[in-house]
């Protein structure tokens, strides 16, 4: 990179692709530069072998590395549409016999699932550690 330091505000795709314009630039002056002076044809010709080169590194994109270990998704306890009795940590709600409606993902560390009572016209959500079989 041509930078000393990364400037602020750049991403480091970005700054690759101005790298890579820049330098894209500078070759095409190069290549005034050689063809004003009558310069031998191999001049020439590593300058637009450089620059053939150079628009393939910049077309070409790196894999991107996960900065987080990959997770796999632990197996849900409870299916969908199976029966489940509620035991929520809130006081307020109520306790008693669910379904289960959707499994959803990891919530603070456990595994959640849509539930809802028969008599009811709404859902909840509760963590598995909530829910017992019925």
């Amino acid at each position: 990179m041509p930078f000393p330091r990364k400037p602020a505000g750049f991403s480091p795709q970005a700054l690759r692709l101005l790298d890579v314009a820049m330098t894209r630039m500078w070759l095409k002056q190069v290549a005034i530069g050689a063809s004003a002076r009558d310069a031998d044809a191999e001049v020439r010709a590593s300058v637009q072998e450089s620059m053939r080169r150079l628009d393939e590194l910049g077309m070409q994109r790196r894999p991107r590395k996960s900065r987080k270990p990959e997770k796999r998704m632990s197996a849900h306890r409870y299916r969908t549409g199976q029966d489940v009795i509620y035991h929520p940590s809130r006081r307020l709600e109520a306790s008693g016999r669910y379904k289960v409606v959707k499994q959803l993902p990891l919530e603070d560390g456990e595994l959640t699932y849509r539930i809802k009572a028969a008599g009811e016209n709404f859902e909840r959500v509760a963590k598995e550690s909530e829910l017992t079989r019925s």
